[in-house]
């Protein structure tokens, strides 16, 4: 069969029909970042004003929950007791259950009970005692995956028990603040022919000295911004040197799998970054420098910045990183969204990037190699960096989406995404590989809220796919339904017609599946998602293939 399509990730949102939602979601989770930010430096002000942001937004989003908690303690930390008590009783009429509303009440509770002592103590407070939080979660699930085919008979392509474990530990003083976060699992393969493996997302150490402006986080972490991508195993030490001007100097090792292996220390990093905002009560930027070395040799040198934008009504985010050691344009993303008076959404990206993103360890794909070291025992400095040249290609897309609401109940929405990947040059033994050119999606959803019952949704999507080896028709409809407090329902169903390009090979595909949650307690949650795919393949020498797949994942999930 033909080697499925690459495609840049927001082309995939694209074909999903995730797209409209996507920009807003990601303003509202950079919002959220900054404001955790403002408070790890002790900006308690800036942290109130960014809250308030994501909890005036008209998007009713994953964000909201915890914005109004942290709202409470922002303003509680200020010396805003009163808004502050006002903002936990918020919460609690909200979110009446779950972990975060015992800590809620804990924090109103302490709040009322030091409202009672007498006017004179209120006017000469005592230094504030410690305080220590423990909380997290717990989930084992089991997945199973199995494949009947006319051709190939049954075969087991998945059984596994996956256990992850979240853990925070915070301790909280007048002048300092120290966090440790274990963020990890253990993948246990019952296969045969499998391998477990042990996974390590994050752990580290996060530490704040307020009235020395001063924060530190050390161990296995993840940072977007600053010219770091993705997850190292280092430190990072923020410093702020005006109110709106903060110095962060990071350092460390990248790893680019959470599974755990030998700790690899050939490629390491420096950088240096300013974060500078919020000017006029909406701008914030942010200007770095990053060098990483890899094998004695430099891998990757670039300069760039940030620009955000907030607004209720609109935002804008753009990224630039430039590679000064190979004179070339690594990332350039341009998003933004504008929310109009009658609640319409129109948002937009522009993504310009080289994937994967341009570094002399490129080269070692196609090598047979695991390291730089052992490449540079066969080529010399010079032809590896070309190598790396050769192996990057370049990545384009363009994606718009509007989303409007019909009424209380209904709102439809769309999108359209362009985007090509280019080819890349054969040498060094690797072959070459052609482009996509440009690749073509378009989607729309109708989606529905409270439509049966209060807190139920269903989302119909219809999405083709003008791809480089198909063209690709689907339709989605997702559901959930709350049956009662303790149990919500999730039935789905998705229907995909495929016509392949290079030959007459055309296949349908039809898959239905449930997913179910119910809440033994607030702090218990059982879940279960079962389903099948039915595939009928029609070959282009007459033959056919019907192939049946099962999946199962059935679990549990504690909170604590």
């Amino acid at each position: 069969p033909a080697p499925r399509p690459v495609r840049t990730a927001r082309a995939a949102e694209a074909a999903t029909g995730k797209n409209a939602p996507a920009a807003e979601d990601r303003r509202l989770e950079a919002l959220m970042r900054s404001a955790e930010e403002a408070m790890t430096r002790g900006d308690n002000e800036r942290a109130i004003r960014l809250y308030l942001k994501v909890l005036k937004t008209k998007k009713k989003s994953k964000y909201r929950q915890a914005a109004q908690e942290l709202l409470g303690l922002a303003r509680e930390r200020a010396g805003q007791l009163r808004r502050a008590r006002a903002e936990y009783k918020a919460y609690l009429l909200l979110y009446p259950e779950g972990p975060g509303a015992d800590r809620v009440r804990q924090r109103l509770a302490a709040l009322e009970t030091a409202r009672k002592k007498p006017r004179r103590r209120l006017r000469r407070p005592k230094e504030r005692k410690p305080t220590t939080e423990f909380y997290g979660s717990l989930s084992q699930f089991y997945n199973r995956d199995e494949s009947f085919s006319d051709l190939g008979g049954k075969v087991v392509t998945r059984s596994l028990v996956a256990t992850d474990v979240d853990v925070t530990v915070r301790k909280r003083t007048q002048r300092y603040e120290l966090s440790t976060v274990f963020i990890g699992g253990y993948d246990l393969d019952l296969l045969d022919t499998g391998e477990s493996v042990a996974r390590l997302s994050r752990f580290y150490v996060d530490a704040l000295a307020r009235q020395m402006r001063l924060s530190t986080r050390v161990g296995r972490q993840t940072r977007s911004s600053g010219g770091v991508l993705g997850r190292f195993d280092g430190a990072l030490l923020s410093y702020q040197l005006l109110p709106q001007v903060t110095a962060n100097l990071v350092a460390g090792y990248p790893t680019d799998s959470s599974v755990l292996s030998r700790f690899d220390t050939e490629k390491h990093f420096y950088g240096l970054s300013l974060d500078l905002g919020t000017f006029a009560d909406s701008w914030d930027f942010n200007a770095f420098i990053v060098s990483q070395r890899a094998a004695g040799i430099l891998d990757r040198r670039a300069v760039g910045g940030e620009v955000r934008y907030f607004h209720p009504s609109r935002s804008f985010f753009s990224l630039v990183d430039y590679d000064i050691d190979y004179r070339e344009l690594n990332i350039l993303l341009l998003v933004g969204s504008w929310i109009r008076p009658d609640k319409t959404v129109i948002n937009f990206s522009i993504d310009y990037r080289n994937s994967p993103s341009l570094s002399t360890s490129n080269a070692l794909q196609g090598q047979g190699v695991n390291t730089l070291t052992e490449l540079l025992q066969i080529f010399t400095e010079d032809e590896v960096r070309v190598l790396a040249r050769d192996r990057t290609a370049r990545s384009k897309s363009f994606t718009v989406g509007v989303t409007h609401p019909l009424n209380e109940k209904l709102q439809v929405g769309g999108d359209f995404t362009v985007s090509e990947l280019s080819s890349t040059t054969g040498s060094g033994g690797v072959a070459a590989t052609p482009g996509t050119g440009f690749e073509l999606f378009y989607s729309a959803q109708l989606i529905g809220s409270s439509l049966l019952k209060q807190g139920d949704i269903a989302i119909l999507g219809l999405s083709y796919a003008d791809t480089s080896t198909a063209d690709t028709v689907t339709l989605n409809l997702n559901t959930r339904y709350p049956y009662s407090r303790k149990l919500r329902l999730n039935p789905r169903l998705r229907l995909d017609f495929s016509a392949k390009k290079a030959s007459a090979d055309d296949k349908f595909k039809v898959r239905p599946s449930v997913k179910t949650d119910y809440f033994w307690t607030r702090r218990i949650r059982f879940e279960f998602e079962g389903g099948m795919e039915w595939a009928y393949e029609w070959f282009a020498n007459g033959t056919t293939d019907s192939t049946v797949d099962y999946f199962i994942v059935l679990g549990y999930r504690f909170d604590f």
